[in-house]
């Protein structure tokens, strides 16, 4: 027996039935062909592979083994054989798992090379056991005819076959190039004929890439079935890599090989990262980057209805591991793995072997995964290179009518803002048919929020692993700004995260002085460290000592954290944005446990929900407290100051945080802490000083309060820490 390379399952269902390929997909390697391939002999080996192989162990509630003999010396041809296994298949309910005749086969077999024969559209079967049309080829002869997404075919050349099985309306439809066939379709009710000369179709993975306005690299991946389609990907990024942002569009990608999704998922996630797993009879087997990323670029990724299988996997990959935000409609929801299996005749069968999770162990098999921003699409403003009203052509995705690409746009150039500490643009809501709306993020910012289902609250799953980045900057680049203890605040507070709060030194940062430029903050935070190391499930520790300026200093009524290399009268190119801040850290670091400490003047404007109209010195705490998995905790109010220690080589905050952090061991409840820690700020400040400071809890914790000394339960080697 031989087995193809296993695909990803939407080459059995989504893809193809249309297309016609001429060279073979590269056999995996096991026992050749078994010599005898009398009909019974077929029969036994489909009905062992499926014993061996099927995914569900109770094949359907039924006695499988009741199928071994039912046949017995009545099957005396091939067809006998075929048919026998066909009947055989259907009883496992599984319309993925299916037998193919020699020629169907050599068809699926032979899919992978870019050069195909046919009309050029991708089919499936609907529940209803109707053949539709999932997308046309662009360029092809059924892109050209007219053949739109959602067709359904009812006759070939006048026949009827609204009731066939893909491969008998494959059959019909399949010939060779130059000759006519007419295709019967029902589209929204209406019954047309359709007149298509069959051709050779040239299948490229990359459909258009082009620069948008704003400097936006755009890339529109079509498939997933061509082998090359990675390479294709990797040739698009290093042209696009003086772009700002990307623009990764999967609609109407009904996915293809499984190792397509993976290569092209490691582009753009560092090596070590959980993709995704696939759930076996036998094995649960992990997926993980091998590669570090090409590119580290602000991604946003559009998906729709036609977004299938392997591009699930690809989207769900980027999404979980916080690489992007999933732009359009609910996807398909194939979620499930095929392997293609050649039988001794020569013929061969589709059996389902597995299932997907997504890298936050999310089950999409006929659920989809739903967008981060829905926007739903009318006749005319769907995807730029279709109407889907008239199938007339739009002639650039520039033309600005194509509403998911135009969030998309709005998206990523926000992603590229809160990076650079810039304002958001507002949310460009359609007008028009048409519906924009935002499931996953009530604020309408392009926030960094996880997507868990109740009973996975963040405070109620154990802390994996842990990182801190910690800030403290006593001498600055002008010499006027110089304080006394920031920089001794944070290698304190590391040395007590490192004995006392079980942080692994390797895990811990501390950017101190000239370290502590604008740009190598950016990095730790958004780039070339943080974004690495961190999964979902760990705790991210973030503190910051240093001048905090007023928002009166600047006209555009911005509070600023200063690095050391920052310009008091440049603030806005070269200071850091406060209320930006948390927007900056979720937009990166795919963490849903986030505690940022900031002693600075000013310090308490932050806003952990990070909207944009929130630029007032004075912030409501508790309409900012809804979500999960941030808190922040200001050394003082808006308006106050915050002060260093008469007696200790200390900041007043800092002092007192360590010190309210050991009250109870291993299991103090940060809430507790922070009213011990308040408690104290106020009566020596007051004391000492004669002036109020009080610091401030912003948080949008949800579940058990959170303790951030307690070990972790899953610790990891961490990297190298850069400078």
């Amino acid at each position: 027996m031989r087995t193809l390379s296993k695909l990803d399952g939407s080459l059995r269902r989504l893809v193809a039935a249309l297309f016609f390929a001429v060279a073979l997909l590269p056999l995996a390697s096991e026992e050749s062909l078994a010599q005898d391939s009398s009909p019974r002999k077929v029969y036994d080996q489909a009905w062992q592979i499926v014993n061996d192989q099927f995914v569900d162990p109770s094949f359907n509630g039924q006695d499988w083994s009741s199928w071994k003999n039912r046949y017995g010396s009545k099957l005396r041809s091939r067809d006998d054989a075929l048919q026998a296994i066909s009947t055989m298949l259907s009883s496992l309910n599984d319309p993925y798992t299916r037998a193919l005749s020699r020629k169907m086969f050599e068809v699926e077999k032979n899919q992978i090379e870019a050069r195909l024969f046919g009309i050029g559209a991708q089919l499936a079967k609907s529940k209803e056991n109707k053949t539709i049309v999932i997308a046309p080829i662009e360029g092809s002869p059924a892109f050209n005819a007219g053949i739109l997404t959602g067709d359904q075919i009812v006759t070939v050349n006048g026949e009827d076959l609204e009731t066939a099985s893909l491969d008998e309306v494959v059959g019909e439809i399949r010939g060779p190039a130059g000759t006519e066939v007419t295709i019967g379709i029902n589209r929204d009710g209406q019954q047309k004929s359709i007149k298509i000369v069959r051709g050779e179709i040239t299948i490229r993975a990359i459909a258009n890439q082009s620069v948008l306005p704003g400097n936006i690299g755009y890339i529109r991946l079509d498939s997933l079935i061509v082998k090359n389609a990675p390479a294709e990907v990797r040739q698009a990024l290093e042209r696009l890599k003086s772009a700002d942002g990307i623009i990764l569009d999967l609609r109407n990608n009904p996915g293809g090989l499984l190792s397509n999704s993976q290569e092209i998922a490691e582009l753009f996630i560092d090596e070590g990262a959980l993709l995704y797993s696939t759930v076996s009879r036998k094995a649960v087997e992990a997926t993980k980057s091998k590669s570090p990323a090409l590119s580290h670029q602000p991604l946003v990724v559009l998906v729709n209805k036609g977004t299938a299988s392997g591009a699930e996997i690809l989207a769900s990959a980027l999404r979980d591991n916080g690489r992007a935000k999933l732009i359009g409609e609910k996807t398909f929801g194939k979620g499930i793995v095929q392997a293609i299996f050649n039988l001794a005749d020569g013929s061969g069968m589709n059996v389902t072997v597995g299932s997907y999770r997504t890298a936050r162990n999310r089950v999409f098999h006929n659920k989809g995964l739903e967008p981060d921003y829905t926007v739903e699409t009318a006749a005319d403003n769907g995807p730029w290179w279709f109407a889907l009203s008239s199938g007339s052509l739009r002639a650039a995705p520039t033309d600005g009518k194509d509403l998911q690409l135009r969030k998309a746009i709005w998206a990523v150039r926000n992603q590229i803002a809160f990076a650079r500490g810039l304002p958001p643009d507002p949310d460009p809501e359609p007008s028009g048919p048409g519906r924009s709306t935002h499931p996953q993020s009530a604020s309408g910012t392009l926030d960094q929020k996880t997507q868990v289902t109740p009973e996975e609250k963040p405070g109620q799953r154990p802390i994996k692993d842990k990182w801190a980045l910690l800030v403290g900057i006593s001498n600055f680049k002008k010499a006027s700004l110089n304080l006394k203890y920031p920089a001794k605040d944070a290698g304190d507070l590391a040395e007590f995260l490192v004995n006392q709060c079980h942080f692994a030194r390797d895990h811990v940062k501390v950017l101190a002085d000239q370290k502590a430029t604008r740009s190598s903050i950016l990095d730790a935070l958004g780039d070339k460290w943080l974004p690495r190391v961190v999964r979902p499930d760990d705790l991210v520790l973030l503190y910051f000592s240093t001048h905090g300026s007023p928002s009166d200093l600047d006209v555009g009524g911005v509070n600023y954290l200063i690095a050391w290399d920052t310009d008091p009268e440049s603030l806005y190119s070269t200071g850091l944005p406060m209320q930006d801040l948390i927007r900056i850290i979720k937009a990166r670091i795919r963490s849903d446990r986030i505690i940022v400490l900031l002693d600075a003047c000013y310090s308490g404007a932050v806003d952990p929900q990070s909207k944009g109209v929130h630029r007032a010195a004075n912030v409501n705490v508790e309409a900012i407290c809804q979500g999960t998995g941030q808190m922040v905790i200001s050394s003082s109010a808006p308006d106050q100051v915050s002060w260093e220690c008469k007696q200790q080589s200390n900041s007043v905050f800092t002092k007192h945080l360590i010190n309210s952090l050991k009250v109870d061991g291993d299991r103090t409840k940060l809430g507790r802490a922070f009213k011990l820690l308040r408690e104290k700020v106020e009566d020596e400040v007051q004391r000492d000083r004669g002036r109020l400071q009080s610091p401030v809890l912003k948080s949008q914790w949800e579940g058990d309060e959170l303790m951030i000394a307690v070990p972790p339960t899953d610790p990891r080697p961490g990297l190298a820490v850069p400078d």
